[in-house]
This record gives structure tokens, C-alpha cells and sequence, in this order.
């Protein structure tokens, strides 16, 4: 792991502003006043904001993306919360679920972690992806994307943290590792593997495209 991967600077005062939306959600942005947001982050005092590029359900804030663009997207959210940010002078950081995505997980259930045998993990109703799977090449395109078009300050990817997974992929790596999926210890050894290469990965993908923003 780099030391980028925290914060960095001045940033004393921060809001993560939580964006979690359904797609079932309609006009989404509809009211969205960039004056009176600008405002209200200059009276705040505010070093820095954390603004959604992509939620738990899997929707992108931003119409030109390529992935799961929410479908009642009212306004380029994203962007004006961003030029708000500008104006206002405060760092916008950009967060991207990483571990949760809905729309993914509908279509490719094949990725999700298996967190009791033969059972996938189901915590508040959203379903975690196991970073051993090909939802990770999907995560980094997605990564690169947003990247690439905000050149950001910071990305937050969240639901980051790794456990013991029996899905087929973590146990097919650990017996050909010589480990065994039925002692614990050697389950935390592989999930600490595929944490790691997940943080080596995600670190590449952000600082090929943007080596001065802070994961």
C-alpha cells in the first residue's frame, strides 16, 4: 500500500455527503440550486466534501458515463455540485462504492463473496462482491473513468474490508497456494491476499491517470 492511500493537507473540516439512491427514485436533482449550494459550503467552512460518482445501488451521478447512469437523473449533479465546490473553494473528493453495486450484483451473481459456506453475505440488504472475481476489472474501468474525466483531488472507495470468502475462485487460489479453506488462519491469509492485490490494483489504475490524487 502507497502512502496515498489517505488523506492528505490541511483538511480539518469534511463532510461525506452520503448519496445512496435508488434507481426507483424519481427527478433525482431536479431542485438542485448550484448558487445556494455554493453558499451554504462557504458558510460551513468546509476544507473538503466527499460528492458520489457512483452509490451502493450501482448509479452513476453523471450523464455521459458509460456504465449505470441513474435512470431519473434530472440534472448533472455531479458536475454542478463540483463547479459549487470550485466556486466555494473547498476540495471535492469523489466516492465510489466499491464493495456494493446493486445493478452489478443482479447481473452477475457469480461475483458476489460467499461469507458463510455456501451462503452470500447480505448486510443491509446490499450484497458485497468478492474483489477475486471479475467485478474487480469492472471496478477499475470504472475507477478510470471517473479519474479520467474530474482528475479529482481524492477518490473514497468504500466497503473496502476483507474477511474469509468461500466463494470457488478464493478456494480454488488457496488450494493451489497449498492452503487450507478449512483453518481459519489460512482463510485470513487469502482474504489479506486479495486485499492487498486489490489495493495495489486501484492504486495503478488512479495513479496512472491522475498521480496526484489521494485514494
Amino acid at each position: 500500500m502507497t502512502k496515498t492511500w489517505k488523506w492528505s493537507g490541511g483538511d480539518k473540516r469534511c463532510v461525506h455527503l452520503d448519496f445512496h439512491t435508488s434507481e426507483l427514485i424519481e427527478n433525482v436533482g431536479a431542485d438542485f440550486d448550484r448558487e445556494a449550494f455554493t453558499e451554504m459550503l462557504k458558510k460551513t467552512g468546509l476544507d473538503s466534501i466527499t460528492l458520489f460518482a457512483k452509490c451502493h445501488h450501482g448509479c452513476f451521478y453523471y450523464s455521459d458515463s458509460k456504465f449505470f447512469v441513474h435512470p431519473h437523473l434530472a440534472c448533472e449533479i455531479l458536475d454542478e455540485q463540483l463547479a459549487a465546490c470550485k466556486a466555494a473553494g473547498v476540495s471535492a473528493k469523489i466516492y465510489i462504492s466499491a464493495g456494493y453495486d446493486e445493478y452489478t450484483a443482479r447481473k452477475h451473481p457469480e461475483w458476489l463473496g460467499i461469507y458463510q459456506k455456501g451462503k452470500p453475505q447480505e448486510p443491509n440488504g446490499f450484497r458485497r462482491f468478492c474483489f477475486n472475481s471479475g467485478y474487480l476489472d469492472l471496478l477499475k474501468e470504472q475507477a478510470r473513468e471517473v479519474v479520467k474525466k474530474y482528475k479529482p483531488d481524492g477518490v473514497f472507495f468504500d466497503i473496502v474490508a476483507n474477511w474469509p470468502c468461500y466463494c470457488d475462485n478464493c478456494i480454488a487460489d488457496m488450494k493451489k497456494k497449498g492452503l487450507d479453506p478449512e483453518n481459519e488462519d489460512d482463510l485470513w491469509q487469502q482474504s489479506r491476499d486479495v486485499a492487498q492485490h486489490y489495493f495495489d490494483e486501484m492504486d495503478k489504475v488512479v495513479h496512472e491517470v491522475s498521480p496526484e490524487t489521494v485514494i
